[in-house]
Formats: structure tokens, C-alpha cells, sequence
């Protein structure tokens, strides 16, 4: 896997993310890694979206426990599972690589936030096409699956895989409701890493312009990390990368 070699392994003991970014999310700010995924990796995580697309695996995506976005009108976007496709199709190495670099953050805000976020990381795909939005929410829900210990979402983030130059006009702002603060609008920038509670932080994004410059929209990767209910903080100091099960 190239992207794993060149991008990941040397650094495995490196800190991802920028100081302070543990003490933003605790005061309910939004934290935002400009340049988190390179402009090549975002390449490559581009055409990996578009091979999932050419083979119809984008479907209407939900608004969590709410059910269909689209039938109670509080989104209009489609999303696709990267992990659980062929993954003969696209980019699955450069997946990966992102998968493996989100892995660690996950790991260094486990230790900042005293929290015990669990290894199974939500994670999608998300395209919105024009009008595309998502109205005002809040990701948090509590989930008991099986036998597994109960657990609830925790930490939101962001990867935006469109291109660069987006404005204003092109729409797509997210706006996130930090308590105590004016509301914040974050503008995709390509490659960068928004992440904020997603328990005390409502979010939205405003709808997409039905008149973008040229291939102005693009999709993003979205994902929830979860702590479980009632579970002590983490102390782990180790780093676990999700490798992905082997092609």
C-alpha cells in the first residue's frame, strides 16, 4: 500500500493534531487541521468517490435516529460506506491511509478528553448536490447494539475532499452552534479537518448554490467517534492504526 509507506508509517509517534485542540472541543469550540489530508491524497479520495458513484453505491442519506433525511426534510445529500464495498473499485489504499490517519486522532483525543472512545469509527461518504443541506441538528444519540456495551457519539469531524478556491457563493458553509458563542460558519476548505461536540454543538450546513463556478462542489468524509456510556477515561498512551482488512 504506497500511501500507507510514504504517509504513515514513519510518522506513527507524531502528534496529528495542532496544540489546543483537546481544550477547543472541551469548551464546546470548533477545532479546525487545515491541510490534514494533502492535495494528492485528496486526489485520489476524489476519484475513489467518483468510482463508488459510477457503480450506484451513493444512496439518500439519513439524518441519524430521525430516519431519512430526505422524508422529514432535514437533508437533502447522498452518502456511501467505504469500508464495506468491493474494494477492487477506486482508491482503497487511499482510503485507507485517511482511515489510518483518523485512527489516530481518535487516539489523541481519547487521552485529551479523558474519554473512551471506541475503536469502531462511524464513517462515510457524503456528496450534496445543488440545493443540497442539512438543516440544524445534533449528532448525538446513544446506541446499545448486541452485546456490546452501550455507547453514544462523542466527536464529530469533517474531511472536505472538494477542490480548492470554494467562496461564499458556492454555499456548503457549515454552521456550528458552539454554546456561549456566536454561531460559527466554516467554509470547505479542501483537505482540512473540522471536528467539534457532537453532543453540545449543534451543526448545519447551508444549502449548496444551484449555480457553482465549475466543479465548485465536491463531497466530504464525515464520521462520529463514540464513547462508551458509564466507561472509565481512557489513560491508554499506545496508538492502534485501523489498517483495514487486507484486499
Amino acid at each position: 500500500m504506497q500511501w500507507l509507506a510514504l504517509l504513515f508509517l514513519p510518522c506513527a509517534h507524531a502528534l496529528i493534531l495542532s496544540d489546543g485542540a483537546a481544550h477547543t472541543l472541551k469548551a464546546g469550540l470548533v477545532h479546525r487541521e487545515l491541510n490534514f489530508a494533502p492535495p494528492r491524497l485528496v486526489e485520489d479520495l476524489r476519484l475513489d468517490v467518483d468510482a463508488l458513484a459510477a457503480r450506484d453505491l451513493f444512496t439518500p442519506a439519513g439524518s441519524g435516529p430521525r430516519g431519512s433525511g430526505e422524508s422529514n426534510g432535514m437533508r437533502s445529500a447522498t452518502f456511501a460506506d467505504p469500508i464495506s464495498r468491493d474494494r477492487a473499485v477506486g482508491c482503497w489504499d487511499a482510503f485507507v491511509a485517511l482511515w489510518m490517519r483518523l485512527d489516530m486522532v481518535r487516539c489523541e483525543l481519547a487521552e485529551g478528553l479523558g474519554r473512551d472512545l471506541v475503536e469502531e469509527t462511524e464513517i462515510h461518504y457524503v456528496r450534496y448536490p445543488v440545493d443540497g443541506f442539512f438543516q440544524r441538528h445534533v449528532d448525538d444519540f446513544e446506541e446499545t447494539e448486541g452485546e456490546r456495551p452501550p455507547s453514544r457519539r462523542s466527536v464529530s469531524f469533517i474531511c472536505y475532499l472538494n477542490e480548492p478556491g470554494w467562496s461564499a457563493a458556492d454555499g456548503g458553509a457549515l454552521r456550528v452552534y458552539a454554546p456561549g458563542a456566536a454561531p460559527d460558519d466554516l467554509l470547505p476548505e479542501s483537505g482540512s479537518l473540522v471536528l467539534f461536540d457532537s453532543s453540545a454543538s449543534p451543526a448545519s450546513v447551508s444549502r449548496i448554490a444551484s449555480r457553482p463556478r465549475p466543479r465548485a462542489r465536491g463531497p466530504t468524509l464525515a464520521s462520529t467517534l463514540r464513547a462508551r456510556v458509564g466507561a472509565p477515561s481512557s489513560t491508554r498512551s499506545s496508538r492502534r492504526t485501523a489498517s483495514g482488512p487486507a484486499s
